[in-house]
């Protein structure tokens, strides 16, 4: 118990997932509704006005507060994603009950992607907006009744939390009924709406952390069972989760960043950032909607790191002294995460990029340095892929002594350190699977020999 609490990393997905939720809306809303530049209320304007810029009449918000509310409906959908996923820590082996938390599950997973989506597709993009907004308040009847119809029957969960739960999932079809019998945009009905869900989080939130964090009725009302039953994505170390999320979010988010640019675009002459910009200059720009995606795909990108450095306690030993420098390493990638999803809200076209994106650069150096001096001299890590994770780390420096300004560095060493860390993050995503398999292989062939 001691450990678990030393270290929230170790804590059940969905506590993390709840916890990141609730962040996410504190803080980038908050940022959001703080940049407004005239009058906003709930009774007045719809939760993703947030994050409009083109003006009507509900008014607009200024370019930096749409960028800070967009960026939280993608950092919130990634977190309703992990929270979903890892309501398996509520599985007993029932087939009918799983079965139905299995089917909440999947629906859930759909509203984290949509809401991702609608970070991506704000309401400046009215139809895109639409595609994704309306099937993303529904999800929440779909999914939420048969989470909760589960949850009821789960040994000692509070009943009148899954109740709750249930009359949250109803509020939708109440919201749009009355809004096609009234013609009324009810707007404080969103409102409700979302904050009713998101008490619902805080209270599953706190019932894992109870069971997960503060005793081990986890351990022994749902983990025994799950040995001998199909393996669940989410139960995969955080390491791993963490390191397949930054992959897929670099292919999907940066590749259709990539797919409107307008015209010719070279990592010979680009920068990787410069996807996420629409402000015309020398190396030209992209469209609004690119833009969108590249600069959702590292907020994405930026929890997934997150995820990935802080699950690298999986390499701790029993040496205090390599921990120490382990740890100093995953700190450090902490604020790479964090500087991450802020070059995702202070894009190109913002004066603070620069004040995020030079500190991520030797921050990264930093981080893949330390990380890689541990791993070089752990008992099971290959020695090669430590080396080459400490020559990566290097880059860094080398751009500041071959460049002048620090910002007009070759552009192909930017990319080849971008591509030269994700590759290094595929390695220890490998090696954390593979020592994982051997594991349950040495386990199979122990209950065999029993």
């Amino acid at each position: 118990m001691g450990l678990q609490l030393r270290n929230p990393f170790r804590w059940p997905l969905t506590v993390l997932g709840g916890i990141f939720v609730l962040l996410g809306e504190t803080v980038f809303t908050g940022q959001a509704y703080r940049q407004w530049p005239a009058e906003f209320s709930p009774l007045t304007h719809y939760h993703s006005d947030l994050g409009m810029t083109v003006g009507g009449p509900p008014g607009a918000n200024t370019a930096l507060g749409a960028q800070y509310y967009n960026a939280g409906q993608v950092f919130i959908g990634l977190a309703v994603i992990l929270f979903i996923g890892g309501l398996y820590v509520y599985y007993t082996g029932d087939r009918r009950r799983d079965a139905l938390l299995t089917i909440g599950q999947l629906a859930g997973i759909f509203i984290g992607i949509a809401l991702i989506m609608n970070g991506v597709y704000s309401l400046d993009f009215e139809t895109g907006h639409a595609i994704w907004v309306i099937p993303m308040f529904l999800g929440i009847t779909v999914g939420l009744v048969p989470i909760n119809a589960a949850l009821y029957a789960y040994p000692g969960f509070p009943r009148w939390i899954a109740g709750y739960g249930v009359l949250v999932a109803i509020l939708p079809l109440g919201r749009y009924l009355l809004m096609y019998v009234t013609a009324d945009p009810l707007f404080i009905a969103e409102w409700i709406l979302i904050y009713a869900a998101f008490v619902w989080i805080f209270l599953v939130t706190i019932d894992a952390f109870r069971r997960g964090v503060l005793s081990n009725r986890f351990k022994r009302t749902s983990e025994a069972h799950q040995r001998d039953s199909t393996p669940n994505p989410f139960r995969r170390p955080l390491t791993v989760l963490g390191g397949l999320f930054l992959l897929l979010g670099e292919a999907f988010f940066t590749g259709m960043a990539y797919s409107h640019w307008p015209g010719a675009f070279s990592p010979l002459s680009n920068f990787h950032s410069d996807l996420g910009g629409t402000v015309a200059s020398g190396r030209g720009a992209n469209t609004a909607l690119g833009a969108q995606f590249y600069d959702a795909g590292q907020v994405f990108q930026g929890l997934a790191l997150i995820l990935f450095v802080g699950g690298l306690y999986v390499y701790y030993t029993r040496s205090r002294r390599r921990n120490a420098v382990l740890v100093a390493g995953q700190l450090v990638g902490l604020f790479v995460g964090v500087a991450l999803i802020m070059n995702g809200i202070y894009s190109v076209d913002f004066d603070g990029h620069a004040a995020w994106v030079i500190p991520l650069f030797f921050a990264l150096s930093a981080t893949l340095i330390l990380l890689n001096i541990v791993l070089y001299g752990h008992p099971q890590f290959p020695r090669v892929a430590a080396v080459y994770g400490g020559l990566v780390g290097l880059i860094p420096p080398v751009m500041l002594y071959v460049t002048t300004p620090l910002l007009e560095s070759p552009f192909v060493v930017e990319w080849i350190l971008i591509y030269g860390a994700m590759l290094w993050m595929l390695l220890v995503v490998v090696d954390v699977l593979s020592g994982e398999m051997q594991q349950s292989n040495y386990g199979a062939s122990e209950t065999a020999e029993g």
